[in-house]
């Protein structure tokens, strides 16, 4: 009294926080300023606060987000708010952008680009510390398409199909271009062909506002044009009527390809001689004739003509016509009466052979009834001639019983009628490549086979028109096809034949692993916070091929590596996990032989922020106990700190024995002090929230007393 009062230092107390000092008790309504200097002595009371720790009990939706999207549009949350709910009944609003810094996600994420296909109808997740809520449903509408850039079209030459001619540019990543009929061989002048285009995705994408869409198969048609070249006139073999003394020139020639043939114009040195009159002997005659190619055709970089067999020059080329002229040795002076074949040449050959006619004879009789066989090696001395040329390349398509005709004038003799078989060719390469679905079937795309032996006139002009085949193993990893049948297609596809391979054939490719189940959302979570555990159970995946595994990891990135666990009951226990560390537990389908891992998918996000929560309270149970030293129990970090004070001066304690739910812990015998943590509990079987019970027994001085701590365990 008389003077101020020093501040004592402020006191502390297991489980409170102390406010201030008070002049009574009750109310604490009246706070002590220690500058003023008191008129009596003064008993001041100590002010505290209880630290409650508030336990969440569940997180609830109070606003949703955006819900209505376009397909492709990124999903935006920053409208999202949600209550934080607490075992005290009180509650905390929390927004989307405090979302970070408490640890909240969401499944999806913010910012992804949204699917209609895999989001329509779909809640996004919200999970937070063991506890999950979702919103509404989204709605993604489909994206609106309202033009579709078509391909071009490669050219070709005549003769070949649709088939040859690739489809290059337009909309590809919206969906695939094909011919209608790509067995159409189109001509030079075309108004273009019909191109269908077959969307990869209608589930997202709406393609109804295009002019020409077909809504019953889904597919829109259009014409593309095509440049179809003319196809060349490589070699140009023609016949007329030979000089000879005598025989009045003949104005018609025949032609032997895609071309008609003009009047035969003869000419000669000789002045002896006029248009119209009879052969002269002794006397050189030339021959010309102009050729016009056939529509669809063109002489465009000729090589070769011929007359009679004999090679002609080409003196005039405009593309479309060639004038040819041959020049005859000099007429006899005596005529042939007669010619007969004395030997025939060699008449049945392969596509591609070249003729020989080297075998060749024949017998002639001339008017004075002499007679002499001659060989094909002085056929052209004598002005004999054929209407094949010897060593021209032998089509199967063009010449299989085609008759070699042999003439001198007006006389034409059949040496015979050539075969041409078709060329053996051979699978050299097919490329496929399928994912594994439980079939050994194949489809295999005509374009990826490759073919051997073909000539090199004939390349783009025969494929492969049917192919029937299966995998000999529906397993992926699978390389090799039986293949039962094979045909060939294409405007020289008759020159050939293909046999069908004895022994299995490996593709470039072969079957994949297919993609891994996905994990169907309704599985049951079960979160324990006083033993932080976390138990997963009725996790189910899209096919019944492949089983779970999960992995509890501290990044918000599933890892790709060997600690995912193994689950064939579709759940997993996690166990020993620890307090004030954020977990993320995921899981997937297992990779198998026959599919790839699944998309990891998020399981729980749990943070058990303070490990195990207590709300403690202690009380002597013996009324007329000795005076026990004080049993203090104090929480710090979410741990209970046990201690018995030692004993007093002329007390003396023994046989101290602590008990857990009427069970004595034999381990903690003769201990004054201990920690009670999660491990404690599950160690000691208190696995569940509510009441519990730590008993003291010891004697004092030999009399036995007890002591009892009450426990109420909260998650």
């Amino acid at each position: 009294m008389g003077e101020a009062a020093v501040r004592p230092a402020d006191p502390a107390k297991s489980g409170y926080i102390f406010i201030s000092w008070y002049t009574d008790n009750e109310t604490f309504d009246y706070e002590w300023d220690f500058g003023t200097t008191p008129d009596v002595d003064l008993t001041l009371y100590a002010k505290w606060a209880r630290i409650i720790v508030l336990e969440l009990a569940a997180i609830e939706l109070i606003q949703d987000p955006k819900l209505i999207y376009t397909h492709g549009e990124l999903l935006d949350l920053s409208d999202l708010k949600i209550n934080l709910l607490y075992d005290d009944g009180s509650f905390e609003a929390v927004s989307f952008n405090e979302f970070d810094s408490k640890g909240i996600i969401t499944i999806p994420e913010n910012g992804i680009t949204l699917s209609r296909s895999l989001h329509n109808d779909t809640r996004i997740e919200i999970h937070y510390n063991g506890f999950s809520t979702g919103t509404g449903l989204l709605i993604i509408n489909k994206a609106v398409i309202s033009n579709i850039e078509f391909p071009k079209a490669s050219a070709i030459t005549f003769g070949q199909e649709l088939y040859d001619s690739s489809l290059t540019g337009g909309d590809t990543s919206m969906g695939s271009f094909v011919w209608l009929n790509e067995k159409i061989q189109p001509e030079v002048n075309n108004p273009g062909f019909e191109v269908v285009f077959i969307p990869y995705n209608i589930d997202d994408y709406d393609f109804s506002g295009i002019t020409g869409w077909n809504s019953e198969t889904n597919t829109l048609t259009r014409d593309v044009l095509i440049t179809v070249n003319p196809a060349p006139i490589a070699y140009s073999p023609v016949t007329v009527t030979g000089p000879m003394k005598g025989q009045m020139p003949a104005a018609a020639a025949n032609g032997d390809g895609h071309f008609t043939t003009g009047n035969v114009i003869w000419s000669t040195e000789n002045p002896q001689w006029t248009q119209g009159s009879e052969f002269l002997p002794l006397t050189v005659y030339t021959a010309a004739v102009t050729l016009t190619a056939n529509a669809n055709y063109t002489f465009n970089n000729a090589s070769a003509a011929a007359i009679n067999g004999n090679a002609a020059v080409i003196t005039a080329n405009t593309g479309n016509t060639i004038t040819i002229s041959y020049t005859f040795h000099a007429t006899t002076d005596k005529g042939v009466s007669s010619m007969t074949i004395q030997n025939s040449p060699v008449l049945e050959y392969t596509h591609g052979n070249a003729l020989n006619l080297n075998a060749l004879s024949v017998q002639l009789v001339y008017d004075d009834n002499s007679s002499e066989t001659v060989g094909y090696i002085d056929f052209e001395e004598n002005n004999i001639g054929t209407n094949l040329s010897h060593g021209m390349i032998l089509s199967r398509s063009d010449y299989h019983g085609h008759t070699l005709n042999v003439s001198i004038g007006n006389i034409t003799q059949e040496a015979g009628a050539l075969v041409v078989n078709q060329k053996q060719i051979n699978l050299l390469s097919i490329s496929h490549t399928k994912k594994y679905d439980d079939t050994p079937s194949i489809v295999i795309d005509l374009h990826s086979i490759e073919l051997e032996g073909v000539l090199a006139t004939d390349v783009g002009f025969v494929h492969v028109g049917v192919i029937n085949a299966a995998y000999t193993s529906p397993n992926a990893g699978t390389k090799t096809i039986d293949i039962t049948s094979i045909t060939l297609e294409g405007i020289a596809g008759e020159n050939y034949f293909i046999v069908t391979p004895v022994n299995l054939f490996a593709v470039t490719g072969g079957i994949t692993k297919a993609d891994g189940a996905a994990v169907n959302p309704s599985f049951n979570v079960v979160v324990t916070t006083i033993t932080r555990t976390v138990k997963i159970s009725n996790v189910q995946l899209s096919n019944d091929q492949q089983i779970t595994e999960f992995v509890v990891s501290t990044s918000d990135t599933p890892p790709n590596d060997s600690s995912w666990i193994e689950s064939v009951i579709g759940g997993h226990t996690f166990t020993g996990l620890d307090a004030n560390t954020p977990y993320y537990i995921f899981v997937r389908a297992k990779e198998s032989d026959n599919y790839l891992a699944g998309e990891a998918r998020l399981v729980r996000h749990i943070n058990f922020n303070s490990g195990v929560q207590f709300i403690i309270e202690y009380a002597d149970i013996i009324d007329s106990a000795p005076n026990i030293s004080s049993v203090t129990v104090s929480l710090s970090g979410g741990n209970v700190n046990v201690t018995m004070s030692g004993a007093p001066a002329g007390v003396t304690y023994s046989n101290i024995e602590w008990y857990i739910n009427g069970a004595l812990v034999s381990d903690l015998s003769g201990k004054s002090a201990f920690l009670i943590n999660a491990d404690f509990l599950i160690a000691n079987n208190i696995n569940s929230a509510g009441e519990h019970f730590i008993m003291l027994k010891l004697n004092v001085n030999d009399v036995p007393y007890s002591k009892i701590i009450t426990i109420t365990v909260t998650e």
